[in-house]
């Protein structure tokens, strides 16, 4: 019987259950009652001076003596055993957390992650550190280092480099670890993504691994600039063509025709590359204008349309401007023309939708049932038309049919604006501080996302991250999974927090030799009255790395849209101001693309 208990004793054996036990350098006793008699177990420690760690836990190398012993109902013993030493063996065990947030902006060279390193076993211990680092392609890589503090007094810098492994922990022992992250001096650099892998010393034995996100704030200039005579504001939102930027301006009595001869781009800036066109009589325009083939069109302050042949305006000629015979049709002047390539749109101020078409000089009306304000129209791709309106109503035209009317998106406030995702064929659709997103086929909404804010910007899709992008009127950027409506990770993201956004346009692209889009954004911000603008370039998967520039002038009048002349290397992204500032200029701004 004593052997067999013996032999329990041994394969049973947990050092880690001595936890609860009493202090070491005492007698604990275990008992079990068997057949009118009491078996049980002595053990002491060897050693007379406190074995525990300062969590409790008894140190690894304690040796203890055990005996077994029989008892009878009387409580006398009967038989005893021969004493077998056990010696506690090793626990690895560790805590480690986050100090410091695992995300950061680096506004400067460097900066710095912190976290709280335990050791929580029960013998001396270490850790073995090594990073990994994700990056995007053709990007310079960032420069990583781990520090720990060995000294209360040693902060960032100053505390000790690690190579590989740490300095000896001691049983429930605390230590800082720093990881510094440097951005390439050449800010070429779409952020990164760093992993830190932790393994004990002792056994090898890993940790879960700590994440930590980190991105570059870099300042940039416009790459190159132009703008127009002094008191000729912009007439019309300019106009792309192979590369070529056309553009009108008036002062009130006189309208000019501009162009750049040769196609804009990182080499061919607007440095000896503008040209006068033409002087346009017959109509003084209010601010509105599309192009339609070879003709451009322009409203006027009362609402008429007329047009020119801008292929024809050219080497200086005077051209004169025709009248579109539009009848009773008046178009609305504050709200854009808008070209599907064939058809030419215009919002009326009975508030149904004017139609012309160039190649049968045809025009049609849209009609709306009960149509409240029209606060919002833009071409979507596949030549569909987004008619938003002021009670949260919105319409779609579509080579001027009517497909659907009258669908109402919930909520409060007016439509912002429409994204389309060609793939699944479904709008994302923005209205105060909502984002939803519907299938017109089934006339079925999938799903409604909510904002902390009214939301200010049209949103913004991008397949490449299979995303939908909004900007809200305090600053934050938000980020949405297109087919469920989730948030993205890190988003949202406070991107400008020193005034209100009074208006913004924003784009995503992916440049061409590149895989990670960028969020493309102008921001006019209201200071009290007082109008200044801000350009951003942000990476899509890690809103944290960012680029910022204050080159548009204080006072400009930001424009509706931004401009790309293409998505390659060497291509810009064009920021245009209608008037403002000084001299009251229409103003471009060419930013290089990230």
């Amino acid at each position: 019987m004593l052997i067999t208990l013996m032999r329990t004793l041994q394969f049973s054996w947990n050092p880690s259950t001595l936890y609860f036990g009493r202090m070491a350098g005492t007698t604990m006793r275990a008992k079990r009652v068997v057949a009118g008699m009491t078996m049980g177990v002595l053990m002491s420690a060897v050693c007379a001076q406190t074995t525990r760690t300062p969590d409790g836990v008894l140190w690894a190398g304690t040796t203890l003596s055990l005996r077994a012993v029989v008892s009878n109902s009387a409580g006398q013993p009967i038989a005893l055993s021969n004493e077998a030493q056990v010696r506690v063996g090793q626990i690895v065990r560790w805590q480690w957390e986050y100090e410091s947030p695992p995300y950061l902006t680096v506004p400067s060279w460097e900066g710095w992650f912190t976290m709280f390193v335990r050791n929580k076993g029960n013998g001396v211990d270490a850790l073995r550190l090594k990073t990994a680092t994700s990056e995007g392609a053709d990007t310079t890589p960032w420069q990583i280092r781990l520090y720990e503090q060995l000294d209360a007094s040693q902060f960032f810098g100053d505390a000790t480099l690690v190579n590989e492994n740490t300095a000896p922990f001691m049983p429930s022992e605390s230590r800082r670890l720093f990881i510094n992250v440097r951005s390439p001096s050449d800010r070429n650099t779409d952020g990164v993504f760093l992993t830190l892998k932790m393994a004990s010393v002792t056994n090898s034995q890993p940790l879960t691994p700590a994440e930590f996100v980190a991105g570059a704030e870099s300042r940039v200039s416009a790459h190159t600039s132009f703008s127009s005579w002094a008191n000729y504001p912009l007439a019309s939102p300019p106009q792309l063509l192979n590369g070529r930027l056309f553009w009108v301006i008036a002062n009130g009595n006189d309208v000019r025709f501009f162009s750049t001869p040769q196609p804009l781009n990182a080499e061919s800036t607007f440095q000896n590359n503008t040209r006068y066109e033409a002087k346009l009589v017959g109509m003084m325009p209010a601010g509105q204008g599309t192009v339609v083939g070879n003709y451009w069109y322009l409203t006027s302050t009362i609402g008429f349309i007329a047009y020119f042949d801008w292929t024809q305006a050219t080497g200086g000629v005077t051209a004169s401007m025709q009248w579109l015979p539009t009848g009773e049709l008046v178009a609305n002047p504050n709200l854009p023309l808008i070209s599907d390539g064939a058809n030419l749109y215009f919002a009326l101020t009975s508030q149904h939708i004017g139609v012309y078409t160039p190649a049968s000089n045809a025009l049609n009306t849209v009609l709306v049932t009960n149509p409240s304000p029209i606060v919002q129209m833009q071409m979507l791709p596949n030549s569909v038309l987004f008619v938003g309106r002021e009670d949260g109503r919105f319409d779609l035209v579509w080579r001027g049919i009517l497909l659907e009317s009258g669908m109402v998106f919930s909520g409060s406030g007016s439509i912002t604006g429409a994204a389309f995702d060609e793939r699944r064929g479904t709008l994302l659709i923005a209205r105060g501080a909502r984002i939803g997103c519907y299938r017109p086929l089934q006339r079925q909404w999938l799903w409604t996302a909510n904002t902390h804010a009214p939301l200010i910007s049209p949103p913004a899709y991008s397949p490449d991250t299979d995303s939908v992008y909004a900007l809200t009127r305090d600053g934050w950027l938000y980020a949405f999974d297109a087919s469920a409506g989730s948030p993205r990770p890190f988003y949202p993201q406070p991107i400008i927090t020193d005034a209100p956004v009074a208006k913004a346009n924003l784009s995503v692209l992916a440049r061409s030799d590149r895989k990670v889009p960028y969020i493309y954004l102008a921001a006019q911000l209201d200071l009290g009255g007082a109008l200044t603008t801000r350009v951003l370039q942000i990476t899509t998967v890690n809103p944290f790395n960012r680029f910022y520039s204050t080159s548009v002038v204080d006072g400009a009048v930001l424009g509706d849209g931004l401009l790309f002349t293409g998505a390659g290397a060497s291509d810009l992204m064009l920021v245009w101001c209608r008037s403002g500032g000084e001299g009251n200029r229409g103003r471009f701004y060419g930013f290089r693309l990230r």
